[in-house]
């Protein structure tokens, strides 16, 4: 889905407001799959400020995937707001910039959203903070009930600690 700024590109303050549902599609973060299954929702703005197009934009939705300690399938919602600047003219471009060269006065909402995605996502995902994980032995999941293996074992980088303890 693109969105098209043909209607403010010639007008410099002129403000294009506007509102989408996009499914991104489904991608690998961290080594998570992460499954997007309804629509999230952006709204925004975007601004003509002479040289470049001002975007601020806010996104809500929820993703699928597994939390880092047990492995359990949940749902994390999902709020951020971004800005994004878009160069009218490729000659005024700098290469260090961060900003996108803007081609046929259309932005590509669905690869704009998945890269503003990927940067706005969390570095772990919990199903709860209290989340007790693996048994790092039976692979037991320890929300659900303890395990009996023994795993008393020490880091053996630790051990020298442990005996001063002992004593």
């Amino acid at each position: 889905m693109v969105i098209d700024v043909t209607s403010i590109v010639k007008y410099e303050g002129a403000k294009l407001d506007f509102m989408l549902e996009l499914k991104p599609p489904q991608f690998t973060f961290n080594g998570i799959d992460v499954l997007i299954e309804a629509p999230m929702q952006i709204q925004g703005s975007i601004v003509n400020n002479g040289s470049n197009l001002q975007m601020q934009a806010r996104v809500n939705g929820e993703i699928q995937v597994q939390c880092d300690r047990c492995t359990a399938a949940m749902v994390e919602p999902i709020h951020f707001e971004f800005e994004e600047l878009f160069i009218l003219d490729s000659e005024g471009a700098n290469k260090d910039d961060d900003s996108i060269v803007l081609n046929n006065h259309q932005i590509n909402a669905e690869h704009l959203l998945c890269n503003q995605l990927i940067l706005n996502l969390p570095l772990t995902f919990l199903c709860n903070e209290q989340c007790k994980g693996l048994c790092p032995e039976c692979y037991a999941d320890l929300n659900k009930a303890p395990c009996n293996c023994n795993n008393k074992q020490i880091d053996p980088r630790f051990a020298a600690l442990k005996k001063l303890l002992d004593e």
